[in-house]
């Protein structure tokens, strides 16, 4: 499931960002798994976040909603987009 969120906001970038550069960052404590995507792109709008046209995003909050996950995204115009992927670690 992660793999598929990580390829879908890649994917994305390419797509739409226009971005130059990609910074990825994975922490993980006993509790939380959290991945962070940052692009230096153009920066997705609300409009484009919120749009039942993106359906890479739907998919991506769908998958993440089947494991209690979250997704948080932030976008700057001309700046890029930073996602934050987010998940707890049950302890099983």
């Amino acid at each position: 499931m992660l793999c598929e969120v990580f390829q879908e906001l890649l994917r994305n970038i390419l797509r739409h960002a226009k971005a130059t550069k990609v910074n990825i960052s994975i922490k993980e404590s006993s509790e939380w798994f959290v991945l962070k995507v940052r692009d230096n792109g153009i920066g997705i709008s609300h409009e484009q976040k919120v749009s039942p046209s993106s359906l890479g995003l739907l998919g991506i909050k769908e998958r993440l909603r089947k494991v209690g996950g979250m997704l948080s995204i932030q976008g700057v115009k001309d700046i890029g987009t930073v996602c934050t992927v987010s998940f707890y670690m049950s302890k099983q």
